[in-house]
């Protein structure tokens, strides 16, 4: 892949894009400076009307990374307002959304667009020109009134003159709107337009090309970016407005590394997963202070500067069905709490629930007791069963089996009291007895199969 990048990107590709944008009205100004700053000379205070200074930090003589810095000072000398602008963190941000509207489908209604803004804008002009010239028409019939009238009545003369100067401040009016100021604007043709969605058809790989320098990466920008403005800075993130040629605006904001961690406070505050969390800021294009792309690892890093890591909600996760077990707690009510205070270690099921269990009996840790090996629930489940059993064989029937169960304090999983039925179910599945015989299910619930 690399090799046809190298093989495609060219200086007359790049020259020819430059040329056929150019032809569209899109505005080529001079590269401001050097360096692999992409945004140098595009980024503008909004408040103080100011571009900000690209500095390059070095080492022995060697540039290394580059930083967007404002100062602005106040009336009293005092610094009124300064920020720093880390590039590695705002060049691939505008990059991408520069690249995303660099594709063949984009361009095209783009042009398709200017098209028909070419059209709308001749009938306009048409029409200036044509009101223009009655302006002047109007201006030499006043003119000429006015001249005839020397002999005339003085207040018939003081009428023609404002008549006259009226006429003259209208057609100068019209001139001053009419006055074409932005560059003509020359419609593509076909062959022309498809030769610029050809070139760039690949426009990511032109842009990440080892053959591809900071100027030819400049020189895209500046194609389509008039500037980029910016309105807001905190601690946070950083509020721009990218001005495209030909006026359109569009709202961005870049996150910086203390905003990076507090989206992922938020993110885990909410339940997710760092796979999840990291997944969700990579596709919002944010990266981190390195202007690297964020992994797992990373994600796990900034839980655990904030007291958020994995470890304390498995050791909550243990305490809960540590307690909810030994309280005899019904396994759907216990996935229940689960899910509702440790849903970052979900989903939870039964399977997920029985691990915990298992782990739980098999290694305690300092902080929760070992579970028994046989648990209250099934302690209990045995000791129902041998009440049944004796029961039966003293003869008594399914009813008075449920009474004497319930009138002991025992209480089935999921209801407050034992049924016949429920008592019996319990008894021929302890036994074995998946399916009832038709003797049984026949055999009234007031005597034992």
């Amino acid at each position: 892949m690399e090799n046809h990048h190298e093989a495609f990107v060219s200086r007359e590709d790049f020259q020819r894009v430059q040329e056929l944008l150019g032809s569209q009205g899109f505005a080529k100004r001079p590269l401001v400076g050097k360096g692999n700053a992409v945004l140098q000379g595009m980024l503008r205070r909004a408040i103080c009307n100011k571009h900000l200074h690209t500095h390059y930090d070095g080492r022995d003589g060697v540039a290394r990374t580059a930083k967007y810095r404002c100062r602005r000072n106040a009336n009293n000398g005092k610094n009124g307002h300064k920020f720093v602008l880390p590039a590695r963190l705002f060049d691939p941000k505008v990059a991408a959304e520069v690249l995303a509207a660099l594709t063949p489908i984009e361009i095209d209604s783009a042009l398709e667009v200017l098209d028909e803004e070419d059209k709308s804008q001749n009938a306009a002009q048409r029409m200036r020109r044509h009101q223009l010239q009655r302006a002047e028409d109007a201006v030499e019939e006043a003119h000429e009134a006015y001249r005839q009238a020397r002999n005339a009545d003085p207040i018939v003369k003081v009428d023609l003159e404002a008549r006259y100067a009226a006429a003259l401040q209208a057609r100068d009016r019209l001139k001053a709107e009419t006055t074409i100021t932005a560059a003509p604007y020359t419609p593509l043709t076909q062959d022309e337009r498809g030769e610029l969605v050809g070139l760039i058809g690949d426009i990511q790989g032109i842009w990440s090309a080892p053959t591809t320098t900071p100027e030819d990466r400049k020189r895209i920008l500046r194609a389509v970016i008039s500037e980029i403005l910016v309105h807001n800075v905190t601690s946070d993130a950083a509020e721009l407005e990218i001005v495209w040629i030909g006026g359109f605006r569009q709202s961005l904001r870049v996150l910086l590394p203390s905003g990076v961690e507090a989206y992922i406070r938020d993110l885990t505050l909410q339940g997710k997963s760092i796979a999840r969390i990291a997944e969700e800021l990579n596709a919002a294009g944010v990266l981190t202070a390195s202007g690297r792309p964020i992994t797992t690892n990373f994600v796990a890093q900034k839980q655990g500067h904030q007291g958020l890591r994995l470890k304390n909600d498995r050791l909550l996760a243990k305490q809960i069905v540590s307690r909810a077990i030994m309280d005899k707690t019904p396994r759907p009510d216990i996935i229940s709490q689960l899910q509702a205070q440790v849903p970052r270690l979900g989903p939870w099921d039964a399977q997920r629930l029985s691990d915990y269990i298992s782990d739980l009996q098999q290694r305690p840790s300092a902080q929760i007791e070992r579970l028994p090996d046989v648990l209250p629930a099934e302690q209990e489940k045995q000791k129902v069963l041998a009440i049944t059993e004796e029961a039966l064989s003293a003869g008594k029937t399914w009813k008075e089996v449920a009474r004497s169960l319930n009138d002991a304090g025992y209480k089935p999983p999921r209801a407050k009291a034992f049924t016949p039925v429920q008592i019996r179910l319990l008894y021929l599945r302890a036994r074995g007895l998946k399916s009832l015989r038709l003797t049984e299910r026949s055999q009234p619930l007031d005597k034992p199969a």
